[in-house]
């Protein structure tokens, strides 16, 4: 939103599977996927939606793990 995206491009999935992507910036030109989490060590299952959602479309793939961006000195 800061970067000046329009709110109704911001979106979220979740399939019948439960494998969701917590941000999708839906621009005309390409998909920007983001998956954010907050975990010290992340392991394959966490990022299941992001996996699944790059079979299905053409994206941008992000993973921002919260944790280790707190932690800069």
């Amino acid at each position: 939103m800061k970067k000046g995206v329009n709110a109704e491009l911001i979106k979220y999935r979740n399939d019948k599977n439960q494998r969701e992507v917590d941000v999708i910036i839906d621009n005309i030109e390409h998909l920007q996927a983001y998956e954010l989490k907050y975990k010290k060590n992340l392991n394959s299952e966490d990022l299941n939606g992001v996996k699944a959602f790059e079979k299905m479309y053409t994206a941008d793939l992000k993973v921002v793990n919260l944790d280790v961006q707190g932690k800069r000195d």
